[in-house]
């Protein structure tokens, strides 16, 4: 199912609530801006230096309203139980298409949530590489010459040949 084919209905969660928080008394007109954070996959990939990126991304984000008029706001994904659970068996199997996807539905839900709530919300920004907030996958369909065959010619040791 297609991100943008999926259409949540559920409440919106405690991670959007926190989002309204930081937005304040914006109009609810106005052009919104969010930078996506899963600080749980931040932290485990950076370690301690995560908490301090993590803290200027929503100084900066702040900032942006305040300079630019566009209400902006750090998402921290991870306070979500959906994005926990799917990055949690993500964790287990980082090979695993499934579970990768998993990660990205579960985050497409809760900025689908943020959108019912704030429908002007035209800026999203995902932080982190893959290993952060996973790429939605696809499997290689090809019959002929398919990237399965030369899958032994690369480095074993390194984070693509996971991928």
């Amino acid at each position: 199912m297609s991100l943008t084919a999926r259409r949540v209905t559920r409440r919106c969660c405690n991670v959007c609530a926190s989002f309204q928080s930081i937005l304040g008394e914006s109009p609810t007109d106005a052009e919104v801006a969010v930078d996506v954070v899963n600080g749980q996959q931040f932290q485990r990939a950076y370690g301690s230096a995560a908490t301090s990126a993590i803290a200027d991304l929503e100084t900066r984000a702040a900032r942006l309203g305040t300079e630019l008029g566009i209400p902006s706001a750090a998402l921290r994904v991870d306070g979500d139980l959906g994005v926990q659970n799917a990055v949690t068996a993500w964790n287990g199997c980082p090979t695993d298409i499934t579970t990768a996807n998993n990660v990205v539905n579960a985050i497409g839900e809760v900025l689908d949530s943020v959108r019912a709530a704030r429908p002007t919300l035209r800026n999203v920004v995902l932080v982190g590489n893959d290993t952060v907030v996973p790429f939605a996958r696809t499997s290689d369909r090809t019959t002929v010459s398919s990237e399965d065959g030369y899958a032994s010619t690369f480095d074993t040791a390194t984070d693509i040949s996971t991928a």
